[in-house]
């Protein structure tokens, strides 16, 4: 939290070091956020179970995101237009949203439980991770998973889609680092 105070985003000025803007609305901490490729919208997810969208520029609220899903939001990314947002929930769903006018999309049992981490490749292809760690990769165009895997890596820290989306990185909790193409 930012100065103590749960639930509160704070805007910096990286050339000065400065906080400019507090936001604050969310009623508990703050799990996750994402920022839009333009950086013009910061989203954030909270153990409150909302998922609010936030003007960078005017540090406001913009919406609220209202899920269906009852399990917590944690991880949040948009795709590289900035007009959808993908949300990953600790049940292991996943929600799309259209950012413009707040409605949802997709919704998909990415995982029965525990979704670690999210990642979004070239608005085509969506990885999502376990911390188990089971990896599934969707392809968003054909609405299917295309590739599931276990990384036998431990904990999942960080994963990586090459430019072209033939290769995945990931990081575990080990150190271990793990290359893996698509179709092997």
């Amino acid at each position: 939290p930012l100065g103590g105070r749960e639930g509160t985003i704070g805007i910096w000025n990286t050339e000065s070091g400065e906080c400019e803007a507090v936001l604050g609305g969310h009623s508990n901490w703050v799990l996750g956020l994402a920022i839009s490729p333009a950086g013009d919208l910061v989203a954030s997810s909270s153990v409150d179970r909302t998922t609010r969208l936030w003007n960078a520029n005017l540090h406001s609220e913009q919406q609220v995101l209202a899920s269906a899903k009852q399990s917590t939001a944690e991880h949040l990314v948009f795709d590289a237009t900035g007009e959808r947002l993908f949300i990953g929930h600790r049940d292991g769903w996943v929600t799309s949203w259209d950012v413009a006018n707040g409605n949802p999309g997709s919704t998909w049992p990415a995982f029965g439980y525990s979704l670690s981490g999210l990642m979004i490749h070239d608005d085509r292809l969506i990885a999502t991770s376990r911390s188990d760690p089971q990896v599934k990769v969707r392809d968003l165009t054909r609405a299917s998973d295309v590739a599931a895997f276990d990384l036998g890596l431990g904990f999942l820290n960080h994963s990586q889609a090459s430019s072209d989306g033939t290769y995945f990185a990931f990081v575990g909790g080990n150190g271990q680092v793990l290359i893996k193409r698509l179709g092997d």
